[in-house]
């Protein structure tokens, strides 16, 4: 595996023929890119080339194209696009950047809290994996957004685990470890 230092993300690529690509977008209060690496499992880093924006507010175009400037698109099987709480809002922001084969929110901020309505995913809504515990949001003002969009996914039967008490900062290991053979 190799780790790729580029001005706007990081590159976890496994130097397979080929591999899925999954762009993960971190969150706020540093929990970003350098943050994340320790917290995907190991035998994902092993088999699956990881794309960490710098910041969440990074284009992830611009990320995508550092990306295949180190990995070419012919070794890539397919793309997912991943963001763990404040990084959630760059799921339903790049929604269609490119045909994604998981789109995946890890006790993600609320689409409301971007300017989306909590049905933006639902045209998709066999791509989602999402993993929510509501009781890491309850203390925060826009709690209601959280519980809002938590409902909406349960209504539209999105794929989730929910109420499964892990903490903020462990939901990207959960994350993963849930739904790691989705990804391959």
């Amino acid at each position: 595996m190799k780790t790729i230092h580029k001005p706007h993300s990081i590159i976890l690529d496994p130097e397979n023929d080929s591999a899925p690509m999954v762009v993960l977008y971190g969150g706020l209060m540093g929990w970003e890119y350098d943050w994340l690496i320790p917290r995907i499992p190991l035998d994902l880093k092993q088999n699956v080339t990881f794309v960490l924006p710098a910041h969440y507010l990074v284009d992830c175009s611009l990320c995508l194209k550092e990306a295949h400037s180190e990995v070419s698109k012919d070794r890539v099987s397919s793309y997912s696009l991943c963001g763990f709480s404040r990084g959630g809002i760059n799921v339903y922001k790049y929604l269609k950047l490119a045909d994604w084969k998981i789109l995946g929110l890890i006790d993600p901020s609320a689409p409301r809290m971007g300017g989306y309505a909590d049905s933006v995913l639902d045209s998709n809504k066999g791509k989602i994996r999402c993993a929510y515990w509501l009781q890491n949001w309850a203390k925060a003002d826009y709690y209601p957004k959280i519980v809002s969009f938590h409902k909406h996914l349960s209504d539209i039967n999105a794929e989730m685990v929910d109420d499964i008490k892990t903490p903020h900062a462990q939901m990207p290991n959960f994350f993963f470890e849930t739904y790691r053979s989705d990804f391959k």
